[in-house]
């Protein structure tokens, strides 16, 4: 071997060591880094070109990855941010039933019917009349307190379905960018990898599976990352499509990417979770409660218009009745809606739609066909379970109402009488002042079954949908635990595999700085035997 030879040798072997104790520091640096990949040299020798050549070069900078586990790991972090959404949002509105903090509505509700048992005791006593009404009153506040607080979650569910959309396509821009810098950094080479911008990308669609489920897929030609939400493409290369939240005609968010609705196909992360609870509130917990709401007021004025007041005065509401909202998602179409038999009233919703020149009208809720018939443009009148609707104008297959007597159940739910001597105690006129018969009456509708509840009583009505909702609070509660522990073992195992250890890595730089002297050594001695030649 020539000298010139060794001087090459050394040269090699000094900038591998340099190039070792680099690595080595890079991952001391970065060893509390989120995401960060332990990082190795590894070597293989030299191939010679003539003999007496040799030495060692770098094969690769190795990155410590195991891509089963950083998949699991991507979709562990999408269930725990489904389940932490719906645990969080549960909890709040388990809050606003919370019978411990007399914050329900069992209390209220006792109280009020429990007051015209003593109106009922003493029905000629203006004191259990005035208390009678005071019980009311609050009975109106704990409701409408409840659905504000329902509908301020509801409000708080939509914005949050808006800022994950912003933060989905903040995150897709930067893989697309990252997918470029990889490309451009490995392009024609099959030693340069560009693991550090692996690791942020990895990161980021960690980042990304906790907010919504994704799906992807790595172009193997170029290190570019495919990224797809509701099975349409989010990030193609160093393309995004942009996620956008617009409004239907209900007023819920809608999720479309590449021009098409992917809200039902979102099922897991944040988004995930937020579009579950939104219609979980949306289809059961708020209309339950105005249902609720609307079969005691439609009960109890029912039943007070039957009785006398100790003015003599009867027919009248305790409570202001029930109106009828429309909802119109038609082109030029006009519907009215208006009650026209109380007793008859089941307290459904309806939806109205319209099939080549016939109209059908639908319960909102099971899908029943109610009734259907010939629409006729210039006015069609339908009388349906107490209710009269009246249709006019031209009409599509694509229009549609929607008819409820529940979305201001609770909003317009007032005392009616504020007079204590309009309180209908009295059965008959004949029978006033001492007659409470219609007072007692009143009283046991606390414990009648109504078919408007689904043969049930307003107090187990409401137990079963308190008990509901603290059910699946709870089973949100324990699930998030469950993945939140699973998740835990995951990132264990890859940090057993991926992660920096300081002990180890203060080991490499004590071995790879000796490699480096004896290096320079080699090049150092190497260069005092060229000297000695040039001497002689």
């Amino acid at each position: 071997m020539s000298l010139m030879g060794i001087f090459d040798i050394g040269q090699k072997a000094l900038m591998v060591s340099q190039t070792q104790l680099n690595v080595t520091s890079h991952n001391i640096a970065n060893a509390a880094t989120p995401g960060y990949n332990r990082q190795e040299v590894i070597l293989e020798v030299s191939t010679p070109a003539t003999l007496g050549q040799g030495g060692v070069s770098i094969a690769q900078i190795r990155r410590y990855y195991d891509k089963l586990i950083q998949n699991q790991i991507v979709g562990s972090q999408q269930d725990y941010g489904k389940s932490y959404t719906l645990s969080q949002t549960l909890t709040a509105i388990e809050q606003l039933f919370n019978e411990a903090q007399d914050l329900g509505l069992a209390d209220p509700l006792n109280e009020f019917f429990a007051a015209w048992q003593e109106v009922a005791s003493n029905p000629e006593g203006l004191t259990e009349r005035n208390s009678l009404l005071q019980k009311a009153d609050t009975l109106v506040l704990s409701a409408q307190s409840m659905e504000q607080g329902i509908t301020d979650i509801l409000r708080s569910t939509e914005e949050g379905i808006s800022d994950l959309t912003s933060q989905i396509n903040a995150m897709g821009f930067k893989i697309s960018q990252l997918n470029n810098q990889i490309a451009q950094v490995e392009a024609g080479s099959t030693t340069n990898t560009a693991n550090d911008l692996r690791d942020q990308r990895d990161e980021l669609l960690k980042d990304l599976s906790k907010l919504v489920e994704v799906s992807y897929w790595e172009d193997k030609s170029n290190g570019s990352l495919t990224v797809n939400i509701g099975m349409k493409t989010l990030v193609s290369g160093n393309s995004v499509n942009t996620l956008s939240a617009v409004y239907n005609t209900e007023g819920n968010y809608l999720l479309k990417l590449d021009g098409q609705d992917i809200t039902s196909r979102i099922t897991k992360g944040e988004m995930g979770g937020l579009l579950a609870v939104r219609d979980e509130m949306r289809n059961g917990y708020l209309p339950d409660l105005r249902k609720l709401v609307a079969t005691i007021t439609n009960t109890v004025n029912l039943q007070h218009g039957q009785g006398y007041g100790l003015d003599g005065s009867t027919g009248t509401n305790f409570f202001n009745p029930l109106e009828l909202t429309v909802e119109d998602h038609s082109a030029g179409a006009v519907l009215t809606a208006a009650v026209t038999d109380y007793s008859q009233l089941t307290l459904d919703e309806y939806t109205i739609l319209f099939n080549g020149g016939n109209y059908e009208i639908y319960n909102k809720e099971t899908g029943q066909l109610k009734t259907s018939g010939a629409y006729n443009p210039g006015g069609t009148t339908i009388n349906l379970e107490g209710i009269q609707f009246i249709i006019s104008g031209a009409v599509t297959d694509q229009d549609q109402f929607t008819v409820s007597p529940l979305t201001t159940a609770i909003r317009n739910f007032e005392t009616a009488v504020t007079d204590g001597q309009k309180i209908a105690a009295s059965g008959t006129a004949a029978g006033l002042p001492g007659d409470n018969t219609n007072a007692l009456t009143l009283a046991e509708l606390m414990d009648t079954k109504l078919v408007a509840l689904k043969s049930d009583t307003f107090a187990n009505y409401y137990k079963s949908l308190v008990a509901e909702i603290g059910t699946r609070s709870e089973a949100a509660s324990d699930e998030l635990t469950f993945i939140n522990n699973f998740l835990a073992g995951l990132n264990d195992r890859r940090d057993s595999i991926s992660g920096v250890s300081l002990d180890e890595e203060a080991a490499d730089l004590i071995r790879f700085q000796r490699a480096y002297q004896a290096a320079a050594r080699l090049i150092q001695t190497a260069d005092e035997m060229f000297q000695t030649l040039l001497n002689l």
